[in-house]
């Protein structure tokens, strides 16, 4: 049990020095990366102590596992809310990432970085992902930045047309978010023409409800619906939509 347990502390480490078993490419968080607490004695602290098994380990242990109890008692044992665990991942994402409910709403009110990210994914990214309203609330309503954004400059906002998700589209649209952020790139999207393109008739609306613009920051004009008609003769009813804004 302790061979076991003490090898897979060492990879841990490993992994979040920068080591790998075969991919030099940075991974997203990925499912069970942590060691099993069922490994370990839960008669005394000692032989977590004698293995190197901190209470911040812990906390991502059982923020992973969904355990809000265990959650609860690390941090009252004074374990780091925002501990870098695998591929930098905190206990909060790695908690959105498992659909954590409790955890999620234990972390965030214990103050949790609702910023905090790896070098591919954020908290609210990875709630979109998961189509998880819920956690998606509590993250914006905890501050979350909106505006965040991945490697090729999606936003939140972005990312929920892509997902064709209205609930989230319409709720960040009535919090703030930037309706017309533009991607990076040398063919920039926004969130209208990410919705043109799925197809998403009544995200397009929304979008235009709350301003939303045909054209593009260059100043290309009717962008949208000439992407429209480019993408998708069949998108009769969006087109009309857009046309209707002339």
């Amino acid at each position: 049990m302790y061979t076991r347990l003490l090898h897979t502390v060492c990879l841990i480490l490993l992994i979040s020095l920068g080591g790998s078993a075969g991919a030099a490419e940075p991974l997203k968080i990925e499912r069970g990366e942590g060691f099993d607490l069922e490994d370990a004695d839960d008669s005394s602290a000692a032989n977590e102590e004698d293995f190197g098994i901190t209470p911040d380990q812990l906390l991502w242990e059982a923020a992973r596992s969904g355990d809000a109890d265990k959650v609860r008692a690390q941090l009252e044992a004074g374990a780091d809310v925002d501990y870098l665990g695998p591929f930098g991942s905190t206990p909060l994402l790695i908690g959105v990432k498992e659909e954590n409910d409790e955890v999620i709403q234990l972390l965030v009110s214990e103050g949790a970085d609702v910023d905090a990210r790896t070098r591919l994914s954020w908290a609210l990214s990875l709630a979109i992902d998961n189509e998880d309203v819920t956690t998606t609330r509590v993250l914006v309503e905890a501050g979350a930045n909106l505006e965040a954004a991945n490697d090729k400059g999606w936003t939140a906002l972005m990312l929920a047309a892509h997902k064709g998700n209205l609930e989230m589209v319409r709720f960040f649209a009535e919090n703030g978010a930037k309706i017309n952020e533009e991607s990076m790139g040398k063919d920039p999207l926004n969130a209208l023409l990410i919705a043109v393109d799925g197809g998403y008739t009544d995200i397009v609306r929304v979008l235009l409800e709350h301003g939303a613009s045909t054209e593009m920051k260059d100043g290309t004009p009717d962008a949208a619906l000439e992407f429209a008609r480019e993408q998708r003769e069949s998108l009769g009813e969006i087109i009309e939509i857009l046309e209707s804004t002339d």
